[in-house]
């Protein structure tokens, strides 16, 4: 168990705006908004696949601009941080913390977005088979 830690740790501290933030996986009630939130990022990922984007900066600008709103409340609900202090993050202060949430919630991303994902390419990869 101690090997997977160090891969996927526990909880990641990271100094934002002078104060140590403790990013923890995503607890049993959060799930519901956490998912919610994370669907149509989902569908987006999906949407972009099908069209033939992987452009690395293409796909994180394209997200963005559909799901910004959904990236962030995700942001509120990993920190418990309230939309004034979300208003004053700096875009890298953002880019961090969604990267702390996403390496500390690996496990949620893999079991529940990841076969989300798989899914909806299957279902597009059988449509186009049967056209």
């Amino acid at each position: 168990m101690e090997a997977i830690e160090k891969v996927v740790p526990k909880q990641v501290v990271i100094n934002i705006q002078g104060e140590d933030l403790t990013i923890k996986p995503f607890k049993f009630t959060q799930i519901p908004q956490v998912a919610k939130h994370a669907q149509p990022i989902i569908d987006e990922l999906h949407s972009l696949s099908k069209a033939g984007v992987t452009d690395k900066a293409a796909l994180t600008t394209a997200i963005i601009a559909k799901c910004g709103d959904g990236i962030v409340d995700l942001i509120r609900i990993a920190t418990g941080k309230d939309q004034a202090w979300l208003d004053q993050l700096g875009m890298d202060d953002g880019f961090t913390l969604m990267g702390a949430i996403v390496e500390v919630n690996v496990d949620f991303f893999i079991k529940a977005v990841l076969p989300a994902i798989i899914s909806r390419v299957q279902k597009t990869q059988i449509g186009q088979i049967s056209l």
